[in-house]
């Protein structure tokens, strides 16, 4: 496997277990507040905002383990396969920003108060920022695995030469060649 075969693989194992690192930590606090009752205060995870990304980044690990033991077609198949998960991974983080976040919020508040509430105060971290970069990195190397060479490449310094007559002993010994023998 070439250098930059493992550098994409290695950007893409590090980028995916960022992702399911940062999916696990708190990306929301919601604060709902009001008179003669105690402040309700909701950590929320980026899995509970959209459990998506948490599952592609698992699946992107395992394609990586598949992508490195495949060859020839079913090796594009992987990459093909990588491509389509890390664009779920980018949509999935870029949809988990914004308004998208206050109706999850919305949502999740009123199942643990069990009524509807609006206007409930959250404040945001910036995990989804790095979820989003995460994703793109994903999804440029996972493009680059699907449109680098599927075949490992023989080395020309390997080839056995057309006229063996012509070489001497030692470019026969460094072709595998025995020079004793005609």
């Amino acid at each position: 496997m070439s250098s930059k075969l493992r550098a994409n693989l290695s950007v893409l194992t590090i980028c995916s277990l960022i992702l399911l690192f940062i999916s696990g930590r708190i990306w929301v606090t919601a604060n709902f507040a009001e008179a003669n009752v105690p402040t309700l205060v909701l950590p929320i995870t980026g899995r509970a905002l959209h459990p998506l990304g948490a599952g592609c980044a698992w699946a992107l690990i395992a394609s990586v383990l598949a992508y490195s033991v495949s060859k020839g077609v079913l090796r594009k198949l992987v990459a093909s396969v990588m491509v389509l998960l890390s664009a779920a991974v980018l949509v999935s983080s870029w949809s988990t920003h914004g308004r998208a976040i206050a109706n999850q919020v919305d949502s999740l508040t009123s199942e643990a108060i069990g009524r509807t509430l609006q206007n409930v105060a959250f404040a945001t971290n910036s995990l989804w920022l790095v979820a989003v970069i995460c994703s793109v990195f994903c999804l440029v190397s996972a493009i680059l695995l699907l449109v680098a060479p599927s075949g490992p490449g023989k080395p020309t310094r390997y080839e056995r030469p057309e006229n063996v007559a012509e070489l001497s002993p030692w470019q026969a010994l460094d072709a595998g060649i025995d020079p004793t023998q005609d």
